[in-house]
């Protein structure tokens, strides 16, 4: 297990003890950065730091010092963040706390707040452009400490409102960063600092805030310590321990990342109770017998939010992430059930982003364009999504899965039904997939809000190259140079698929804000030898849990429930038409309704939204297009 800590003593001694206990390997070890000025240097980037050189010559090291003082310092700027202690994992200029984060997998991130609590930050009095850089410096470690004292001042302590804030941002990156890690926050212990009531209450705030965001935020709170006294260094070393508590802290966290438990149960166990400290009376909580549910609201009881409502005014969305403005580019993608929201969108004239808008090589016919985004047809499942976003990205290679039928007409499997005439060339083909893929690009970059509906997890890959195409070519009667099979895919491939998009969509696309849903349409035929209705429930259950994770791994992610809506037991009979499986009218609206309520507002009109819209949309054409919704997998049941 692979263990990175941010704060102090705290983390850094617990991760020392699960490395020598547990056989752990620490890769990083952040020590003495305040959350707001990490914040503001390494995340948001919004100020800029006094030059290190700068102060290492203005700077006089005691000699018994010079080491400690060196680590300190070094440990806030950019190539050394990270490495306090740790300098002999470095490799050189370019083996950064930074790279690691986007190229090493971390599987436990350990945090603390001592800084937050207990240190201020020091800012210079007379320095033009850094007036507001502070930083943490210790006085005691240097000779001229009046000297410093003189050039530099310091300000307040954080706010426990004001830290919470900024560990939550420091989180949510962190998870964008590395969503697999499993993250755990050491609240700093406020029971040695009896002798500075500020600073107690400042602690004592600051836990019961943060733990507040555990379940929603995707991390876990360690229970608050209160150990005998024996155990302590006393107040005169109020922030530090006897050996036993980081030994036995290690060993709980190794205990919870062996927890089968779901993140939505963490955290939410009774603690055990702490050890009263000796000579001291047990404090009384007029709280310890309530039952944990009473304050929750309706939505989290089925009596109040089901069972006592009308089915026509259930509503599962309690809260949403992020809203849609009028002016933020829309893409969608997915199953067949994407372009109801594609037709809500432009309907409603909200900027729905097309750039694949016409014909871009001869043997193009003018047929699906304006359908999606780009004539990429449906994408069912999220190897395809994660297969487009890497093709489009890279095009010199663009030469497998061209199918060829019974006519000599060419096919291209990775969209086989955008142009049912089919290419005459191969060549043709290739040149139209080339051109289609830079519209694709132009499409994940430019968006600034893209909506994906997760369809199926049976999919068909290509034996020599490996790649995904929505089915296999004997469904379309075509004829293939490579050999298929046939994959189902697991949970673990739909999270690793969908975290792989994510991180790598916002490396082209930063601020890209992402809503995933899935869709209530069963599967029309199964490979497996099962029946349809429990490949349905298989396959809707492992995108569910897929998206789930992935929503709970990052910060910009949203879920909507289309699915839950369409087919939970509230659900209205006249959401499915007579064959059980294609959604009505009624019961598309009344998805868009709820998807309108929690994530739009109003917008101008739809001529007015037209033409503002990034490329020109024939809106009679759209909407007279999706009055028959492409759904490829109706193939698989025509034959």
């Amino acid at each position: 297990m692979k263990i990175s800590t941010f704060g102090s003593c705290l983390s850094n001694f617990t991760a020392r003890n699960l490395c020598a206990e547990f056989g752990w390997q620490r890769l990083h070890c952040l020590n003495h950065n305040r959350s707001d000025a990490f914040r503001q240097y390494f995340i948001d980037r919004d100020r800029p730091q006094i030059p290190l050189e700068h102060l290492e010559s203005m700077l006089i090291p005691k000699a018994d010092m010079a080491m400690t003082a060196d680590l300190f310092l070094k440990n806030q700027y950019d190539a050394y963040l990270g490495f306090h202690e740790l300098r002999h994992l470095k490799q050189g200029p370019d083996h950064t706390f930074f790279s690691d984060l986007d190229s090493l997998d971390i599987d436990v991130i350990l945090l603390d707040n001592l800084n937050d609590a207990a240190s201020l930050l020091m800012y210079p009095n007379d320095m033009p452009g850094y007036e507001d850089s502070g930083l943490f410096l210790n006085g005691h470690f240097y000779e001229n400490e009046d000297e410093i004292s003189e050039k530099f001042s310091y300000r307040p302590f954080l706010t426990p409102a004001q830290s919470i804030e900024n560990w939550l941002h420091i989180i949510r990156w962190l998870k964008a960063k590395q969503p697999y890690a499993k993250i755990f926050f050491l609240p700093y212990h406020s029971f040695t600092s009896t002798n500075d009531p500020e600073r107690q209450a400042r602690i004592d705030a600051f836990a019961l805030g943060i733990e507040k965001h555990q379940l929603q935020e995707g991390f876990e709170v360690i229970p608050n310590l209160s150990p005998p006294a024996q155990y302590t260094n006393g107040p005169e070393d109020w922030p530090h321990f006897r050996p036993e508590v980081y030994k036995a802290l290690a060993g709980y966290i190794y205990l919870r990342t062996l927890n089968a438990l779901p993140q939505s149960v963490r955290g939410q166990e009774a603690a055990v109770a702490p050890v009263k400290p000796q000579g001291q009376a047990a404090p009384v909580s007029a709280e310890k017998n309530d039952n944990p549910y009473t304050p929750l609201p309706a939505s989290s009881f089925w009596r109040r939010a089901v069972s006592g409502r009308r089915r026509t005014d259930i509503d599962p969305v309690v809260a949403t992430r992020f809203k849609i403005s009028d002016h933020d580019q829309i893409a969608t993608a997915g199953s067949c059930f994407a372009q109801h929201i594609s037709n809500m969108l432009v309907i409603e004239g909200y900027q729905y982003l097309v750039t694949e808008v016409e014909p871009l090589t001869a043997q193009a016919v003018n047929e699906s364009y304006g359908m999606f985004p780009a004539r990429f047809g449906n994408i069912y499942s999220t190897r395809q999504l994660l297969q487009l976003f890497r093709r489009s990205l890279d095009t010199t290679a663009e030469t497998a899965c061209v199918w060829q039928r019974s006519d000599g007409k060419f096919i291209d499997g990775f969209r086989p039904n955008i142009q049912a005439a089919g290419f005459d060339t191969a060549e043709g083909l290739l040149m139209d997939r080339q051109q289609h893929l830079k519209k694709a690009r132009d499409m994940f970059v430019g968006s600034d809000v893209f909506i994906f509906t997760l369809g199926l997890t049976e999919t068909w890959r290509a034996k020599a190259s490996g790649l995904t195409v929505p089915f296999a070519p004997g469904a379309v009667q075509c004829i293939a140079e490579e050999g298929f099979e046939f994959e189902n895919l697991s949970v673990h491939d739909c999270i690793n698929d969908l975290g792989a998009f994510v991180r790598e969509l916002h490396g082209v696309n930063p601020s890209v804000k992402v809503i995933l849903t899935v869709s209530p349409v069963p599967l029309i035929a199964t490979y497996e030898p099962n029946h349809v209705l429990t490949s349905t429930t298989y396959s809707k259950s492992v995108l569910r849990v897929a998206a789930q994770e992935i929503c709970q791994a990052f910060a910009n992610i949203d879920y909507f429930p289309s699915y839950e809506i369409m087919t939970g037991t509230q659900s209205e009979p006249a959401f499915f038409q007579a064959d059980l499986r294609e959604p009505t009218e009624a019961g598309v609206e009344y998805v868009m309704k709820t998807f309108k309520r929690h994530y739009m507002g109003q917008v101008q009109s739809t001529a007015a939204r037209a033409q503002g819209a990034t490329a020109p949309l024939d809106l009679a054409r759209y909407q007279a297009g999706l009055k028959h919704i492409i759904c490829d997998e109706d193939l698989l049941d025509r034959l």
